[in-house]
């Protein structure tokens, strides 16, 4: 079970949980997640998966709105923290 860990947000000045945040993600979603911090491109990740790079944009896209980030260091960052809890 993830531990739930709170950090706060330099941008939004607010508490997050990043457990909670987690948990919002689709399996999908979860899936790119780790591979952005695997540091895989967005063309490896469509390969890797089996779909068009227009839908890994899309799922960033999903991600970086539901975590309240803006890039894909942050979310390397973000998965990371979580993975180790």
């Amino acid at each position: 079970m993830i531990r739930t860990m709170l950090h706060r947000r330099r941008n939004h000045g607010r508490l997050t949980a990043l457990s909670e945040n987690k948990s919002r993600l689709t399996y999908r979603e979860q899936e790119v997640a780790l591979l952005v911090a695997k540091g895989l491109s967005n063309q490896q990740i469509a390969r890797r998966l089996n779909v068009a790079e227009g839908t890994v944009k899309a799922h960033l896209s999903n991600i970086y709105q539901k975590l309240a980030i803006t890039n894909r260091t942050e979310l390397a960052n973000f998965t990371w923290r979580v993975k180790q809890n």
